[in-house]
C-alpha cells in the first residue's frame, strides 16, 4: 500500500449550534471566498471536503492533510492537539502510557491478544513506520480518548464510530 495516497485528514469542527439552511448557506458563500496561503500541492481544503456529505460540510473549519508516513494517524492526533506534526512520538509515548497505567481495564475490556498487539503497534519511534505499526481506529482512538479526554469521531466509506472516555468526564 502506497503511503502517499493515504487519506488521514484533520478535521476540525464548528462549536454544536443548530444546523440550519440559512447557516450551511452562509457557510458556504464564505468558503468559496477563502483562499490559503499555504501551498497544498495537489491537497486542497476543497478536495478533501468533497469526501464528507453536503449536510456536514458547513460544520468542517479547516483541514490539515498530515505526511503520510506510516506514522500520519498519530501525526493527526499531535496536530489536533496542539503539539505539531512533528509531535507524533509524544502521542505513541502518551497512548503507551495509557496502555500500561490501565492494562487490566483494557484487557477485560479487548482482550489479551488485542492489548498485547495494540502495545506492539505502539513501539515505533524512529522514520517511516510500516503497516503493522500504523494507528488502528478505532483501536487507538479508545486509548486516546482515556489518555487525553478526547471525543473522537471517526468517519469512513465503511462506517462511522464516535469514541467517548470511559474513565473521564468530559464536558
Amino acid at each position: 500500500m502506497e503511503l502517499e495516497n493515504t487519506l488521514v485528514p484533520i478535521i476540525r469542527y464548528k462549536d454544536a449550534s443548530p444546523i440550519t439552511l440559512e447557516l450551511m448557506k452562509e457557510t458556504m458563500k464564505a468558503k468559496r471566498k477563502v483562499e490559503f496561503d499555504k501551498d497544498m500541492g495537489d491537497c486542497s481544503f476543497y478536495h478533501y471536503l468533497d469526501y464528507f456529505p453536503d449536510v456536514l460540510q458547513p460544520l468542517i473549519l479547516d483541514i490539515e492533510d498530515p505526511k503520510g508516513d506510516g506514522n500520519c494517524g498519530f501525526r493527526a492526533l499531535a496536530m489536533v492537539l496542539g503539539y505539531g506534526e512533528e509531535g507524533w512520538v509524544q502521542v505513541r509515548v502518551n497512548l503507551i502510557s495509557e496502555l500500561h497505567a490501565s492494562k487490566e481495564e483494557y484487557i477485560r475490556m479487548l482482550g489479551h491478544e488485542n492489548v498485547t498487539r495494540y502495545e506492539g503497534s505502539l513501539l515505533h519511534f524512529k522514520g517511516d513506520a510500516p503497516e503493522e505499526k500504523w494507528m488502528l481506529l478505532p483501536e487507538h482512538g479508545y486509548l486516546a480518548n482515556q489518555s487525553i479526554a478526547l471525543r473522537l469521531l471517526c468517519i469512513s466509506q465503511w462506517h462511522v464510530v464516535t469514541l467517548f472516555s470511559l474513565k473521564v468526564n468530559i464536558q
